[in-house]
Order: C-alpha cells, then sequence, then structure tokens
C-alpha cells in the first residue's frame, strides 16, 4: 500500500517543502503542499490524505492550532500528523497531546520523516470520542446549561420536526441531539430503536453528532462502515446508524450545542432536496432553542438585548418552513404541509412589546 499514499505538506519554507516531496516521490508517493495553517486544512479536507507533514511553526495560525482542527473534525482526525520544526520539549509536549503521532526537529530528516509516516499509516488509529477540551469548553457548557434543554421533558414543538425529517427526508430517524461533556441527550427522537429512545441519551460512545459539534460544520456520510472514524464509533454496531446528515445547532450564540440529524439503517446517498429541507428544519429547531431560553413558568419574557435575536430566529424559521413548501415534491403531503403553515403562523404572533422593553406570552 505504501506506493499509493498521498501525503500533505504543510510547510512555509519552500526549501524544505521541496525536498520532502522530492524524497516522496521517489517512493512513488503523491503529494500536495500548502503554505499555510488555512490552505493546509482546507486542502487536508479536499484531498483526504493518508498523512500530514505539519511544521510546528505555520504561518496563519501555528502547527498547533491547525492539529487542534483537524483532531476535531471527523473526515480528518484518524489521519497521522508527523510535526517538524519541533524546538523545545513544551512544544513537543503540547503536539503529542493534540495528537501529533510523532515530532522532529529542524532541520527535517527526510528519511525520518518517511519512516514515521509507514509506520504510522500502518497502524489505523480508532478514535470513539472527540476532543474533550473543546467539548468541555467552560463557554459552550455555560451555553447549554443556559438552554434549560437538557434532561427536559419531550416537546410536541420539538417532536413535530423530527417527525417532519423523517418524512420529508425519507429515513426512518431523526433526532434533535444536545451533546454534554460525557453524553449526548436527545431532546427529541423519532424512531429510535430501543433502550435508546426511552434512555434519551447514549455515550459519546455512540455519538455522529459530537464531531458536529467540535468542528463546527455539517456532517453528511452516506456509509459509515466505510468511514475511516465512525466505521469505529458503537453507533454502527450497536444501534445501526449506517447513513447520517446532521446539522450544527445554536441557541443565538457562537456556541455549537448539539445537531439537528436525519439517520439512515442503511447507505444513502442525500439528494440536495433532502440537505436543504434538513438545513431549514434546523433553522425551525434553533428558534425553538433560543425561544426556550428564557421561558419562566409559561410565560416567555425576552429581555430587550436579546429581542433582536429572538425576532431573527422567528424570521429564520418562517423562511425555513416556507422555502420547504416551495420546493414542493412528492414527499410534502397534507400533513407535511399542515405542520409547516403551523409553524410560520405560530412565530408570526410575536407579542407586542411592553412598556418596559421586554415581550411577555400573550
Amino acid at each position: 500500500m505504501a506506493d499509493q499514499l498521498k501525503i500533505l505538506v504543510a510547510e512555509s519554507d519552500q526549501k524544505i517543502a521541496v525536498a520532502l516531496t522530492v524524497a516522496f516521490r521517489q517512493r512513488g508517493w503523491e503529494t500536495a503542499s500548502a503554505g499555510d495553517a488555512i490552505e493546509a486544512f482546507n486542502l487536508a479536507l479536499k484531498e483526504i490524505p493518508d498523512a500530514v507533514v505539519l511544521n510546528s511553526q505555520l504561518p496563519d495560525g501555528g502547527g498547533l492550532v491547525t492539529l487542534k482542527k483537524f483532531r476535531c473534525s471527523a473526515d480528518l482526525a484518524v489521519i497521522p500528523v508527523i510535526a517538524i520544526g519541533v524546538d523545545s520539549a513544551l512544544q513537543k509536549g503540547q503536539l503529542l497531546s493534540a495528537g501529533a503521532q510523532e515530532c522532529l526537529e529542524q532541520p527535517a530528516d527526510t528519511a525520518a520523516v518517511c519512516a514515521a509516516i509507514q509506520k504510522y499509516v500502518a497502524q489505523p488509529t480508532v478514535i470513539r470520542e472527540a476532543p474533550a477540551e473543546k467539548l468541555r469548553d467552560a463557554r459552550r457548557m455555560a451555553s447549554l446549561v443556559a438552554t434549560g434543554l437538557m434532561d427536559s421533558p419531550p416537546s410536541g414543538s420539538f417532536d413535530r420536526i423530527t417527525r417532519l425529517a423523517a418524512k420529508l427526508l425519507d429515513v426512518p430517524t431523526a433526532l434533535v441531539t444536545l451533546v454534554d461533556q460525557d453524553r449526548q441527550f436527545f431532546k427529541s427522537q423519532t424512531g429510535l430503536p430501543e433502550p435508546w429512545a426511552t434512555a434519551r441519551q447514549t455515550p459519546l460512545s455512540h455519538s455522529f453528532c459530537q464531531w458536529v459539534v467540535t468542528s463546527k460544520e455539517h456532517l453528511v456520510v452516506s456509509d459509515a462502515r466505510r468511514h475511516p472514524l465512525l466505521r469505529d464509533n458503537l453507533a454502527v454496531q450497536q444501534i445501526g446508524v449506517i447513513a447520517y446528515a446532521g446539522i450544527p445547532l445554536s441557541a443565538g450564540e457562537n456556541q455549537i450545542l448539539g445537531s439537528f440529524c436525519a439517520i439512515d439503517g442503511k447507505p444513502h446517498q442525500w439528494t440536495k432536496y433532502e440537505l436543504d429541507t434538513l438545513n431549514d428544519l434546523a433553522l425551525i429547531t434553533e428558534t425553538y432553542m433560543i425561544q426556550g431560553k428564557k421561558r419562566r413558568d409559561g410565560a416567555m419574557s425576552i429581555e430587550t438585548g436579546s429581542a433582536a435575536t429572538h425576532l431573527i430566529g422567528a424570521g429564520n424559521a418562517i423562511a425555513g418552513a416556507t422555502r420547504i413548501l416551495n420546493r414542493g415534491e412528492v414527499r410534502l403531503g397534507d400533513a407535511e404541509r399542515a405542520a409547516l403553515i403551523a409553524i410560520i403562523t405560530e412565530q408570526s404572533r410575536l407579542p407586542p412589546p411592553t412598556a418596559d422593553g421586554t415581550h411577555r406570552a400573550q
């Protein structure tokens, strides 16, 4: 397999980059090159290399930040990373803790780099949990707690959205998932098998949604059994998750709290219609999350500073439901149209401001 390897060289020093590229091509390996951290990450997502050689001093972010981004992405997390240009024991410790397979000093010895690549490509990595540093971030956890949704009872509003997702995407299962530091909680679920449906949660070892949280990006997988990282996730073997499409969820802040996702128990090639519809349903879900944050004893009081966020959320929900209606499609039956119209009507009824600048439910 060594003669089929694709290596990404993330190195700003042209002389070093050329030397590494020549050494790799002499071994029959394909190469791609990036001169800064942003280019390295984007190129890795595009090319999905077998290994990455990463200079620890890479411009526009540095090697450590770049490595952490790699380890937060389901598509990149298992790719071996050989760090070069490491100039201290402290830096070496940081890179190894962040997930580098090996750290080499500068100047990079091409033979040592090649040997490291061959060694770690031959040792597949099994990862079942996303980086704890990202999941347990204090600001993210505070935002999650502020929603009041963790361990809350089922909600008709959220359940209506997951039922719509299952119908419109032609899948058995749809979830509104909130990811805690060591588990995922299902605020809403449609079609989840037992015992998970009753428990309404799983450990992170059974979670795809955790990768949506750490990457802050959509995660779309047609067959998880063929995915280098997700094939080892226990959701595949124990819950039957084969195809997955997840959209990040927030609650009016720049913190990803979970995922709105659709799941199939067989391979599923997600269409543009399905992904667009899933994204619109996620917008509606976020609106319910935002509106629920300020609920107290059945009344909603929206602080003046967050009123704009509430209005934007309501507008997003109305726009999302309208786009789904306008797309039509044979899956959109009378029941689904009625549910979407009910959402539009509901979100159009924002209570008027009170004298103190707040809004109170009528």
